[in-house]
C-alpha cells in the first residue's frame, strides 16, 4: 500500500470519527481531520471540517483546545497547504482576536505558521517578526519544541531569527549545579 493510499484512508477514518464524535470529542476530531485533509492538499475536505468546527465553536464553550484562536491557527495552515495563499495572507494579516486568551503553546504555533505564509509570499520582514513573537513566547513558557519549529522556518533565509532561536533554546538549558566548596566526591 502506498503512503498516499494511507493517508487518503487515515482522512477517511478521521472523517468517520468526526462523524461519530459528540460533545467534547467532536472538537479535537474536527481539527485533526482539518490538519490531515490539508497536509493532503484536499481542499473540500479541509473546508467542510472548518466548516463544521467553526459551527462547534459557535456553540460551544471554548476550551483550551477548541476555540477561536485555534480555528485560526488550524485554518492558517490548511489554506497554506491547500494552495491558497492569498486567502491565508489575507487570514494572517488580519486581527488575532482571542490571542490572549489562548494557550502559550497555540500562540507561538500561530506565529510560526503566520511566518510560514508571509515567507512564502516573500515577505521577510513579517516573517521575521512573527518568528520573534513565537520565539519569545517559547522561551517564556520553556516550550523548546516550538523553538525549534521556528528555527526550521527560518532555516536558510533568516539567521538571525535562527540565532535568537539557538540562543532561547540555551537559555532554557539548565545549568549545571555549582560544585560545593570543601565537599568531596569520596568522603
Amino acid at each position: 500500500m502506498t503512503a498516499s493510499r494511507d493517508s487518503s484512508a487515515a482522512v477517511a477514518r478521521l472523517q468517520h470519527a468526526a462523524g461519530m464524535a459528540a460533545g467534547a470529542e467532536r472538537g479535537p476530531a474536527l481539527i485533526q481531520l482539518a490538519r490531515a485533509a490539508a497536509d493532503l492538499g484536499n481542499a473540500d475536505v479541509f473546508d467542510a471540517a472548518v466548516t463544521d468546527l467553526r459551527r462547534l465553536i459557535d456553540v460551544a464553550e471554548p476550551t483550551p483546545v477548541v476555540n477561536p484562536f485555534v480555528l485560526r491557527e488550524v485554518r492558517l495552515r490548511g489554506l497554506l497547504a491547500t494552495g491558497r495563499l492569498r486567502d491565508a495572507a489575507h487570514l494572517a494579516d488580519a486581527d488575532r482576536p482571542g490571542a490572549d486568551e489562548a494557550a502559550p503553546q497555540w500562540r507561538a504555533i500561530e506565529r510560526v505558521t503566520a511566518a510560514e505564509i508571509h515567507h512564502a509570499r516573500g515577505d521577510s520582514a513579517a516573517a521575521a517578526d512573527a518568528l520573534r513573537q513565537a520565539i519569545v513566547t517559547a522561551e517564556a513558557f520553556r516550550l523548546p519544541h516550538q523553538i525549534q519549529r521556528a528555527m526550521r522556518t527560518a532555516h536558510g533565509h533568516l539567521p538571525e531569527i535562527e540565532e535568537a532561536g539557538s540562543a532561547a533554546l540555551r537559555r532554557l538549558r539548565p545549568s549545571p549545579a555549582p560544585e560545593r566548596q570543601g565537599h568531596h566526591a569520596g568522603g
